[in-house]
């Protein structure tokens, strides 16, 4: 019966929602069978006259609205003059007794709070019940978005254990969601050698809301159920739940995009050492007859010579680049650690850089009172990749400035231009491989977009820092920090590290 009931309101409340005249007629209705009723059983009902009204108004306003509930109030007063109180079939208010009076107030104001408590009641099960289908449909929704998504989806809390593991993640790794939930994550997909390292990021993060590699794209190492390890691209999103945080984790599979750029480095490698060994043949080659040529007086034939042996020194730095880059790739560029004057080495940088662009102004400003540990040929060639980054962006000339700032424990060196500048789209890929700056038509940049990596990779060898710094149309500054170490400091952080 109770089901039923349940069942009825349901589905008058349904049809009150969906036609608005359906609550007024339901309280119509009702009225006229009160009405029939009280006529009928006038002597049964004599004891208790509004007790039929009363239940009437309070279905009304179960059923329908609380305005049809206040048109049902309004109805009942009106009846209960006309037919039940004396003079009988009369509206006249001067003969109605007081007492008459008494109770059709006392029934208007309980038949008011009866409707408005039963009003309110339907509007707070209205509003939980809307919440629990919106809840649901999120649920639902949710449910369907981690199935259906091709990436893994992994969901970890503040413990470090598994809550949420998508149907991707199950075939990605190798097992089913019953087996990880509420499991450590770190023992279960993250190699042993860096769980370490994982646990210590969660509790640093958990003691001082700092997550480097949150809200960000990077490369790690994971681990199936076979204990097999493989290349993934993993984002992690820390979001908030009653207080506490939940580490979303997107996981993409990057073996066969991480082989095929082996095999680029490979064929990098071995084309750049093939062409290294012609290419100085033929720059000797060329170098011996342009001497040839100036003693038997051909100045003309000479002066071209001499132009084949600059583009092939320009051919040189390429090749020389792109060894570089392969030797980065395989974490195989070393430094030769020594005793270095600073100012000597970015004094030749800038010689170097006079010789090929005589058109710009290039000056230094400050200095460095004492020798750094450092690898004097690749630093070299990083503040030279800085200097001729700076003239290259800078077309029209204009001066380049080199500014040296000592510390206590660390020196800065920024070179500075007014040139074409970097726009904030492209400012956080500067630094990246094979990355090139747009001009402002819209064309790219000749080279290789490998220069500015190297020179990152030879400044974190040297446990460094790089940034930039730039506003588009006004020019950058690129900025290198290193530490003033000794050789035992240096080997000290090297191995902490």
């Amino acid at each position: 019966m109770l089901n039923y009931l349940r069942q009825l309101e349901a589905k008058v409340i349904h049809h009150s929602r969906r036609f608005w005249w359906y609550g007024y007629a339901v309280a119509v209705v009702l009225v006229c069978l009160a009405l029939v009723a009280r006529l009928s059983l006038r002597e049964l009902l004599n004891p208790s006259p509004y007790l039929l009204f009363l239940l009437v108004v309070f279905v009304t306003s179960w059923l329908g609205n609380i305005k049809a509930s206040l048109l049902t109030i309004v109805a009942f007063a009106v009846l209960q003059l006309y037919y039940f109180t004396p003079p009988l079939y009369s509206l006249s208010l001067a003969k109605t007794k007081a007492a008459d009076w008494v109770g059709l107030l006392g029934f208007v104001v309980v038949s008011l709070v009866t409707s408005v408590l039963v009003w309110a009641r339907n509007a707070a099960r209205v509003r939980a019940d809307t919440a629990v289908g919106e809840a649901k449909d999120s649920a639902q929704r949710t449910e369907a978005i981690l199935r259906s998504a091709l990436d893994s989806i992994i969901v970890m809390d503040h413990t470090g254990r598994v809550v949420e593991f998508n149907p991707a993640a199950e075939q990605m790794f190798g097992y089913t969601r019953d087996q990880v939930v509420g499991q450590e994550m770190a023992v279960l997909i993250i190699p042993e050698r860096y769980r370490d390292k994982h646990r210590q990021g969660l509790a640093r993060y958990l003691e001082t809301g700092e997550g480097p590699v949150l809200g960000r794209r990077i490369e790690v190492t994971a681990m199936r159920s076979d204990g097999s390890t493989f290349d993934v691209e993993l984002a992690i999103t820390p979001i908030r739940i009653a207080g506490q945080p939940l580490f979303t984790g997107y996981l993409r599979d990057i073996t066969e995009r991480k082989q095929l750029e082996r095999q680029k480095d490979d064929f990098i490698r071995m084309a750049s050492h093939e062409l290294k060994t012609p290419v100085t043949s033929v720059k000797l080659y060329a170098q011996s007859l342009q001497r040839r040529l100036r003693r038997l007086g051909d100045t003309e034939a000479a002066a071209s010579l001499g132009k084949v042996t600059g583009q092939l020194d320009r051919l040189n730095v390429l090749i020389n680049a792109l060894l570089d880059l392969s030797r980065v790739e395989t974490g195989k560029m070393s430094l030769n650690l020594e005793e270095a004057d600073l100012n000597e080495v970015i004094g030749n940088a800038v010689s170097q850089a006079a010789i090929v662009s005589p058109g710009h102004q290039i000056t230094v400003q400050g200095r460095l009172p004492q020798p750094i540990y450092a690898d004097k040929v690749r630093l070299g060639q990083a503040i030279t990749n800085l200097i001729s980054n700076a003239v290259k962006y800078s077309p029209q000339g204009g001066p380049v400035l080199v500014e040296v700032e000592p510390a206590a424990e660390a020196v800065t060196v920024r070179v500075v231009d007014r040139g074409i500048g970097i726009s904030k789209q492209q400012l956080g890929k500067v630094f990246d491989r094979y990355h090139r700056v747009y001009k402002q038509d819209g064309k790219i940049f000749s080279g290789l977009g490998i220069g500015l990596y190297i020179t990152a990779e030879i400044i974190k060898l040297h446990r460094g820092k790089i940034g930039v710094e730039s506003e588009e149309g006004r020019g950058s500054t690129f900025y290198i920090t290193l530490p003033l170490s000794s050789e035992e400091k240096f080997e000290e952080t090297h191995t902490r590290h």
